[in-house]
């Protein structure tokens, strides 16, 4: 074990890329039962646990991206980095997640798709601005 290493150990140093222990308290307390409290050091074990957990699964998410030759992470790497590391009820809720937000494709709305002119669009536009400022005018 090196100097470093030593002191992560120790309590002495933080390492950079820990989740703020603010954050960490907040989550916990959130999903706590409402009689419930945490001490700070189970709450910094849990710190250390996600972290942990994030580095396993971007270093699998990474394995399985580089093996596939993307350059870019993608939901379906993490489903299948997650079943790797045998967090297969998560897997299932990221595959779910996917096939829901991609079953029902968005369509931007475009000004060219209107069946109105340029210039009634233009138009609507500015009555809207007006409506909004003059709305703003009558709070203020």
């Amino acid at each position: 074990m090196d100097g470093d290493e030593a002191e992560l150990r120790a309590g002495k140093k933080k390492r950079p890329e820990a989740l703020p222990k603010a954050l960490i308290a907040k989550l916990v307390q959130a999903y706590l039962l409402p009689n419930m409290t945490c001490t700070p050091r189970a709450i910094e074990a849990m710190g250390e646990c996600v972290d942990e957990f994030l580095r396993a699964l971007s270093s699998e998410s990474s394995a399985v991206c580089d093996a596939e030759k993307k350059k870019t992470i993608l939901p379906e790497h993490i489903g299948k980095a997650l079943r790797q590391l045998e967090f297969t009820a998560y897997a299932d809720a990221i595959e779910h997640e996917e096939l829901r937000s991609t079953a029902v494709p968005r369509k931007r709305a475009r000004a060219s798709d209107s069946a109105l002119s340029k210039e009634e669009l233009e138009k609507q536009q500015k009555a809207l601005f007006d409506e909004a400022r003059a709305a703003a005018a009558a709070v203020e």
